[in-house]
């Protein structure tokens, strides 16, 4: 018998606006931000907030460890990462199939 698996979708569009939200809190500039996780263009972070574009693993840890939150928060929100789930990212636009 196999495990059932459950499916996790990241909304990249959530993921932005709490990216964001977290950074203002914190009161830094996305130049401050992109400098903190070693990024040279604070364009990237802009990307990153607005245009739902998810971070590369490694930036993802950084942008973490500088937002003083986890990754799962970042990409989930509150929902809670299990074990055993399938993790579909949906860009911010879908192309439609012909």
């Amino acid at each position: 018998m196999s495990p059932k698996h459950s499916s996790l979708v990241i909304d990249s569009a959530a993921a932005g606006r709490r990216i964001r939200q977290r950074r203002e809190q914190l009161v830094m500039t996305p130049t401050e931000l992109a400098k903190a996780i070693g990024l040279k263009n604070p364009n990237t972070i802009k990307n990153y907030e607005i245009n739902g574009r998810i971070p590369r693993v490694e930036y993802l840890a950084r942008l973490a460890v500088a937002l003083e939150t986890s990754i799962d928060w970042i990409l989930l929100g509150g929902r809670a990462l299990a074990a055993k789930r399938t993790i579909t990212v949906v860009p911010l636009t879908q192309k439609k199939r012909a």
